[in-house]
């Protein structure tokens, strides 16, 4: 598959943070699959909201999505799974210093790892141990029966993630960026109730 390449112009809704105020600070998981470009349109539609994205590219990923390539739409160098080898950026994340983790688009294999709580895996390392919202948003394409598809997401649920079925980017940049608003304005609050969930992460959004 060819690598992909900066393009110019999305149609994006919404409006960019005012001057003064603090910008959304997104992480944007992209793992693979047949619609794994969507993720970029993702984080691009992001950063022309103003908010400040970080792209994270599995070793599935990162055969299509060239580093150069995602730095260009973010103007920050993406984490590439360590699998790639040396050279790429494997600076570890702080998640608490982000308002929301979207993987987009998530492919069966990291859907049902993260399900069973596997963090043996960049997506699974990554999500596991956040205290702010962490949103997945299936490929299309899942690659598994109906049935266990819908008990791998359950679980997602059970385990304290948002899952959105529908990969619509337009939808997907505003269901983050309702997101990034709590997190955020909870932040600023100091009223960050904590509840801990049944496999010991802790909740903080409905």
């Amino acid at each position: 598959m060819e690598a992909m390449k900066p393009k110019s112009g999305i149609g994006v809704l919404g409006s960019q943070p005012q001057s003064g105020v603090r910008k959304p600070r997104i992480i944007v998981c992209v793992t693979g699959g047949r619609l794994l470009f969507s993720g970029v349109e993702v984080a691009r539609g992001l950063v022309s909201l103003g908010c400040d994205v970080q792209i994270v590219l599995t070793m599935e990923a990162a055969e299509s999505v060239t580093p150069s390539a995602a730095e260009a739409f973010t103007n920050q160098k993406p984490v590439v799974d360590p699998l790639c080898g040396a050279g790429f950026n494997e600076v570890k994340i702080n998640t608490g210093e982000w308002d929301v983790i979207v993987v987009v688009p998530a492919t069966a294999y990291y859907i049902g790892r993260t399900a069973e709580g596997d963090e043996g895996n960049m997506v699974g390392e990554l999500v596991s141990g956040a205290d702010i919202p962490v949103l997945f948003v299936p490929d299309s394409e899942h690659g598994m029966s109906v049935e266990d598809f819908r008990k791998n997401l359950k679980k997602l649920k059970e385990r304290g993630y948002h899952v959105m079925t529908g990969l619509e980017i337009q939808e997907v940049i505003n269901r983050v960026m309702y997101l990034a608003g709590l997190s955020a304005g909870r932040k600023a609050c100091g009223d960050m109730t904590q509840v801990q969930g049944e496999h010991g992460r802790k909740l903080r959004f409905p």
